[in-house]
């Protein structure tokens, strides 16, 4: 069966270290991989050559997005669409011009792709960035996947202005989004096309159902680790707990309820969140729970007891 099979994988950005396209490719079933930007491929290759200590943050990233054990030529890299939609994403100035940024690179990344043509028997998308594709392809009669990578945003949505009444000083009042009833039916239509939707939890799952998705086609992988990374457990004795959190610091994290067990517990807890910028408020209500810098966060746990 898998020798019958094809597929086109499309992504944007280097989502699990590309582990869809590692895994197709090493079944055997990869007939091509489509992305925006990668190191590997078109004028960013060239940048690997400047030494790492003379890279900055967002160049370090850059040419980190090595997608692993996958041919080059088996990979297309729509680089100068990448450069822009990154450009676009850093000049977002608020939720709406973020979602707004988020339709514009689905629909050019899937445009770029047809325009190149759908190959083998198949082809993998994932959520909002796929819609053009999956319609095309079904048109042409081949197997659709999509990939829900969250839960629906239809969904966070509502979760988000929930936890907004309940924890008003979290975060600024939002303005109303043009663009995220677009954005939900994007995701919808995309449903509707997808002969298979997989689904990292069956959170993701349920969230489908609920906003009228065919829960039938929907089957819940969850991500797996890579055990060769693990790391040994070391025992530590008669030291307090000690817990570290990374990522973004807001109502879409939970961290109102991190911090509210780390004072209920008296636990030490750090968030790092660099890059995100949160209320004065809300900062001067726990300075020593919030971290923006890598080297804070370095020093911090050089301080834990």
């Amino acid at each position: 069966m898998m020798g019958q099979l094809n597929m086109t994988v499309a992504q944007l950005g280097a989502r699990g270290h590309y582990a869809i396209p590692r895994i197709f490719h090493q079944l055997g079933i990869l007939e091509h991989f489509y992305t925006d930007l990668c190191a590997v491929k078109g004028w960013p290759k060239y940048l690997r050559l400047i030494p790492p200590q003379l890279q900055s943050k967002s160049l370090a990233r850059l040419t980190g997005r090595i997608p692993e054990q996958i041919p080059h030529n088996s990979i297309t890299a729509f680089s100068n669409f990448g450069f822009e939609y990154a450009r676009r994403l850093r000049k977002a100035s608020s939720a709406e011009k973020v979602t707004q940024t988020f339709l514009w690179a689905g629909k050019t990344f899937g445009k770029l792709i047809l325009q190149k043509g759908l190959k083998g028997s198949g082809i993998y998308t994932f959520n909002t960035a796929g819609l053009e594709l999956l319609q095309a392809a079904k048109r042409q009669g081949l197997k659709t996947i999509m990939e829900q990578t969250i839960a629906p945003h239809e969904i966070e949505h509502r979760l988000l202005k929930e936890e907004r009444e309940l924890y008003p000083e979290w975060e600024e009042p939002t303005q109303n989004n043009r663009y995220s009833q677009e954005y939900i039916e994007r995701e919808q239509q995309e449903w509707q096309q997808a002969e298979l939707i997989i689904c990292g939890s069956e959170f993701v799952r349920d969230g489908i159902a609920k906003c009228g998705g065919a829960i039938e086609r929907c089957v819940v992988i969850p991500y797996g680790v890579n055990p060769t990374l693990s790391v040994l457990p070391k025992k530590i004795h008669h030291k307090p707990l000690r817990v570290l959190t990374v990522g973004s610091v807001g109502l879409r994290k939970g961290s109102p309820y991190v911090l509210e067990a780390a004072k209920k517990t008296q636990i030490k807890v750090i968030s790092v969140a660099w890059g995100f910028n949160l209320p004065a408020a809300l900062e001067s209500m726990h300075p020593d729970f919030l971290i923006h810098q890598p080297q804070e966060l370095l020093a911090a746990i050089a301080s834990l007891p």
